[in-house]
């Protein structure tokens, strides 16, 4: 007998014996604690309510997997059981003990393998039309877990933006919400197609599965969202501030307000009973909106029911409130004696009427001698004080008590003024005034003098013109006068010969290499000039360096860098798709950037010291970031080269870096510039002061190098990027195109 003739006798007999077990026999259930026999059928689960049977082969727990004949629709037609025999005759699936098989082409019911009882076999269905949305860079898959023993990273999916494949930056999965975000390089904008499909292939070990479920997405083709608002995709609306009942009065201003969130334009429509009064949209990619309505003057007519509809393309919220007249009370007066005195109050109309819980004050003043004693109400005394303040919780009858009284005698005194010098200024308020009494001096200069202080015994009391105080005895106060301040020139000459030396030395050492304009700012002038003038004297050269120059002996040299817009910007070799595109373009329309003679840019060519520091001048100088650290001696110890077309800028940023990183630069000729020295130099010039925005991430590669504070410093302000989710590549040399980036990064933490 043929070898493959016994093979099949064999699992002819095992099949019979399994049609037997199950209409019989009873079927075990097993735990993974307890001992599974060889030839044992174990009852697995079910499906669509029909058992799953696993046949154990041998002692290493390897077997089959088997189901009712509902189960399974056979294209040689319908049979009670798999048929084993023709399933081994498959050799290659026959030498894995096959663990797997299909109900149809597109879906997997059993992974392919070996299961143990230590690693059973896991049933899987389809998971069809998964949730996506999208916002920005964000593509996201809601309400989702990790199966099997994979990273989340090794399933990956296909992303099309309009048909164009997308890459991938990072992968995050939260446990916590139960999210799977992918980070695209580019972000999605308003209207575009976002097509997201997945393929499984032949490993079906390890997926992604919608929460709470048994579900694999296994082979999806092409789920597509539109994002259809910028930047954004399909959020519920959430209420934060909803509208609240509120009681009001008649002339009051009112302002309600209604505060929502969600990633996508609101509709804002306010009702006044079905009435409605207003619309607006506001865009809440970004966080809360708020629309409100402002009644100018409460009317009869504006007392009633309000609502809002928040309302976007797939979702609508609603809240309401009412606003209500409160009661009015009234409030009388009146005095004793009559006519002893005179009462205010502070109602709308000062005729005592009040709404409920408003605080009322009424103000008592007697007349002649007549003094105030206290208020009274139904002969029982309510308060001491002449303004009485109350809240209005019913209808109030109050009475004024006042009493005659005899005159005080009030003793005077006389402030007396001298002005020094004599003829510099005058004074008024050198009168005789009460005890008790407030008094204003007030001091003008005469022309060719400016006021300078009151003295007092010797002492100042006042640097203001005007001086104020209270009258308790006599005074005698001196109004000090000086002549007006000198001209620059005359500043300058009455300098001595050692600070006008020092001025000059601050001058050679600390002139900026650049600037954008073809003067200082009055702020560099007195930091060179030592703060030895006035702002009004700085002001006398500040446009006119030719003046100065004149009266100091100095020559002034700097590179003015004139920053050209350029309308329409076109590069031969940067497609609209490439991810750095639009950080290049805008750059080369503000004239920070150019390319090259021949019309292209040239994206993905390393940059040399001299464009790097071009560049980053450039960026700096429009944000007036002028410091500097390290005198011109210093740096032109190690940049050198004054013939190069970039010396200026490479000199200018080497002013504001550490003399050790100076001395790298210098020590470097043209050389192209690396990951980790840009992140130092951003360190340096920024002086550390950017906001850090970003979590620190500790890259494998970068644990040695010389410049970890400012990889850190630049990973935390999000100036730069790692090039995967563990790597920095430190080392790398930095691309024209990576530059482009990372100055409009730089330039956004600017403005901030």
């Amino acid at each position: 007998m043929k070898k493959g003739s016994k093979k099949s006798i064999i699992w002819m007999l095992v099949v019979s014996m399994m049609v037997i077990v199950m209409h019989v026999l009873p079927v075990k259930a097993y735990t993974p604690e307890q001992k599974i026999s060889v030839k044992d059928y174990v009852q697995y689960g079910t499906y669509e309510n029909k058992p799953i049977l696993w046949y154990v082969l041998d002692e290493s727990e390897k077997g089959l997997l088997l189901c009712q004949e509902e189960l399974l629709k056979h294209r040689k037609g319908e049979k009670s059981w798999l048929d084993v025999e023709e399933l081994l005759e498959q050799e290659d699936l026959y030498m894995g003990m096959v663990a797997a098989f299909y109900l149809d082409p597109d879906r997997i019911i059993f992974q392919t393998g070996e299961g143990t009882k230590k690693n059973p076999y896991i049933l899987y269905e389809e998971w069809k039309d998964p949730y996506i949305f999208v916002n920005g860079t964000q593509v996201t898959l809601p309400d989702i877990e990790q199966v099997g023993d994979k990273n989340i990273e090794e399933p990956r999916p296909s992303i099309e933006v309009n048909g164009v494949l997308q890459e991938i930056h990072t992968m995050t999965y939260d446990e916590t919400g139960n999210k799977l975000t992918y980070d695209l390089k580019q972000p999605v904008k308003q209207k575009d197609i976002v097509t997201f499909s997945y393929n499984l292939g032949e490993d079906a070990t390890s997926a992604i599965a919608k929460k709470g479920t048994n579900l694999i997405l296994t082979n999806l083709y092409r789920t597509a969202v539109q994002n259809t608002t910028i930047d954004q995709g399909f959020d519920p609306i959430r209420i934060i501030k909803p509208l609240q009942d509120e009681w009001v009065t008649l002339g009051e201003q009112k302002k309600l307000t209604v505060t929502a969130k969600s990633a996508e334009t609101l509709h804002f429509k306010w009702f006044k009973e079905d009435k409605v009064i207003k619309e607006e949209y506001q865009n809440s990619v970004k966080g809360e909106v708020s629309s409100s309505y402002t009644i100018p003057s409460i009317t009869q007519q504006d007392i009633g029911k309000y609502s809002v509809e928040v309302s976007h393309a797939s979702d609508m919220k609603k809240t309401e409130c009412e606003l209500k007249m409160k009661q009015q009370y009234q409030v009388t007066t009146a005095t004793y004696p009559y006519d002893a005195g005179t009462i205010r109050d502070n109602s709308v109309r000062q005729d005592g009427i009040y709404y409920l819980n408003d605080m009322a004050t009424v103000t008592a003043n007697g007349k002649g001698r007549y003094d105030f004693v206290n208020w009274t109400e139904n002969g029982k005394e309510v308060s001491r004080d002449r303004a009485y303040t109350f809240k209005v919780t019913d209808h109030r009858n109050l009475v004024a008590n006042f009493r005659w009284d005899e005159p005080e005698y009030i003793p005077q005194y006389t402030i007396h003024v001298k002005i020094n010098p004599s003829d510099a200024g005058t004074v008024r308020g050198d009168y005789t005034y009460n005890k008790g009494e407030h008094v204003t001096l007030k001091a003008r200069a005469r022309d060719g003098y400016v006021f300078d202080s009151w003295m007092e015994d010797g002492e100042v009391v006042s640097r203001n013109e005007e001086y104020s105080f209270t009258v308790k005895q006599d005074r005698w106060l001196k109004a000090n006068f000086e002549p007006e301040e000198k001209n620059f020139k005359e500043e300058w000459e009455g300098l001595s010969s050692r600070q006008q030396k020092a001025i000059k030395e601050q001058f050679e050492e600390y002139l900026p290499y650049t600037t954008l304009e073809e003067e200082l700012t009055l702020e560099q002038l007195d930091e060179l000039t030592k703060g030895y003038f006035t702002r009004k004297q700085l002001k006398e050269v500040y446009r006119d360096l030719d003046l100065f120059e004149d009266i100091t002996d100095l020559d002034l040299d700097w590179k003015v860098v004139n920053l050209e817009k350029v309308r329409d910007v076109y590069f031969t070799d940067l497609p609209v798709r490439h991810w750095a595109y639009t950080n290049i373009i805008e750059l080369a329309k503000r004239g920070i950037v150019t390319g090259y003679p021949d019309y292209t840019f040239k994206p993905n060519k390393a940059l040399t010291v001299a464009d790097t520091f071009t560049f980053l001048d450039r960026i700096l100088l429009t944000h007036n970031e002028l410091a500097i650290r390290q005198p011109r001696s210093t740096v032109e110890r190690w940049i050198e080269d004054e013939e190069s077309w970039a010396f200026e800028h490479v000199a200018s940023i080497g002013s504001k870096l550490s003399e050790k990183t100076l001395r790298t630069i210098g020590s470097m000729d043209d050389e192209y510039v690396s990951r980790e020295l840009l992140a130092q130099v951003l360190y340096e010039v920024t002086d550390g002061q950017l906001k850090k925005t970003k979590p620190l991430v500790a890259f494998t590669d970068t644990y040695y190098s010389d410049y970890q504070d400012g990889i850190n410093y630049c990973i935390r302000t999000g100036l730069l990027e790692g090039t995967t989710s563990y790597t920095m590549e430190p080392t790398k040399p930095v691309t024209r195109a990576e530059m482009m980036t990372i100055l409009q990064r730089l330039d956004k933490a600017l403005n901030k």
